[in-house]
């Protein structure tokens, strides 16, 4: 509509102007300018171009008719008016053509780049589903391997037998644990933390056991990866075990220790587990762990050393000549915040 309006303009101006009046050439450059930038077909811009030469003919012939004769600064002016423009015209061509070539190339590029990223948004989702299935058959496998283990201890007479078969039996499901919170929680790799803790307190399944209390001082949560769940997992449930055994040994003799105390704390940018536990001394374990010579507590600073970390011990107060209370406390370094990238 434009190149229209300024070709109309032009062909007025040619006729109402005095002779030797050139104004309508700039309009009708103008329109031929702008066909150039909206890419009007090349029979629409040699159109406007003839119209062009034509009335500057009919704009001379009228001048010679009436006897007003160009002068010779206007021939040399309309001489480079009309130079300028064509090589404006050129030159706004040529601009035109590679910023064409240009836009055709940018455009193949984001095509390119569109389809790249819907192939590797369909992969991501691909192997994103593949590891949930992974998680999802470990799981299984972990219950299927749990019950196996439930109907053998329905058989087992011996005592220490069906002892030592209840706590494989809650490893393996606290293992199982791991991967049931990384399928349904979505993340591939990190397990957040209070949530699986609370998980594990529940889960645990012995005669006598009581629930911790359990005390988060977090102001956020904080994720685990796969390497420090496991094997932190399986210190929690060993130490609740041990303490555990410790309360119903010490029942025996009349004496009611007072629930276990779990607390998860942030100090100084590091994560700390603490348990405190209420027990006799007589039955309390040794507090250094090179003096300790009972397998499971073994075991326990085997997979604090997994974890780059160590267990420490140590009485906090002396209730009465024969009673005490320890603290657990096992650094987690390997922690972030789930309200990190």
């Amino acid at each position: 509509m434009q190149v229209v309006l300024l070709w109309l303009t032009g062909v007025f101006v040619s006729f109402e102007s005095s002779p030797g009046n050139i104004s309508s050439f700039l309009f009708l450059a103008a329109g031929l300018g702008l066909s150039i930038e909206y890419d009007l077909p090349r029979f629409s811009r040699l159109s406007i171009a003839g119209v062009l030469g034509i009335v500057y003919l009919v704009t001379s012939a009228t001048s010679f008719a009436i006897k007003v004769p160009l002068t010779a600064l206007g021939i040399v002016m309309t001489g480079h008016i009309m130079f300028g423009a064509g090589i404006g015209f050129l030159l706004l061509y040529l601009w035109k053509q590679r910023v064409n070539r240009y836009r055709s190339h940018t455009d193949s590029l984001i095509d390119l780049v569109s389809e790249r990223t819907n192939e590797l948004e369909t992969l991501l989702q691909e192997r994103t589903e593949l590891i949930k299935e992974i998680h999802h058959r470990v799981k299984n496998n972990m219950q299927l391997t749990s019950s196996l283990l439930r109907l053998t201890m329905n058989d087992a007479l011996d005592p220490h037998a069906l002892h030592v078969l209840t706590r494989i039996r809650g490893r393996v499901d606290v293992m199982g644990l791991v991967h049931h919170r990384i399928y349904k929680a979505g993340r591939l790799s990190r397990v957040a933390l209070k949530p699986y803790l609370a998980d594990i307190v529940v889960l645990i399944d012995l005669p006598g056991y009581t629930r911790p209390e359990l005390q988060v001082n977090l102001a956020e949560d904080y994720l685990i990866d796969l390497d420090t769940a496991v094997p932190f997992g399986l210190v929690v449930h060993d130490l609740i075990v041990e303490t555990t055994q410790r309360a119903n040994d010490a029942a025996r003799t009349g004496f009611r220790p007072r629930p276990l105390r779990i607390l998860l704390e942030l100090r100084a940018e590091t994560l700390v587990f603490r348990m405190e536990e209420h027990t006799l001394k007589q039955l309390a374990p040794p507090l250094d762990p090179e003096k300790s010579l009972k397998t499971e507590l073994q075991i326990i600073y085997g997979l604090c050393d997994q974890l780059s970390t160590r267990l420490s011990m140590q009485a906090i107060d002396d209730a009465t000549a024969e009673e005490t209370r320890i603290s657990y406390e096992i650094p987690i370094h390997t922690v972030r915040s789930s309200g990190a990238a």
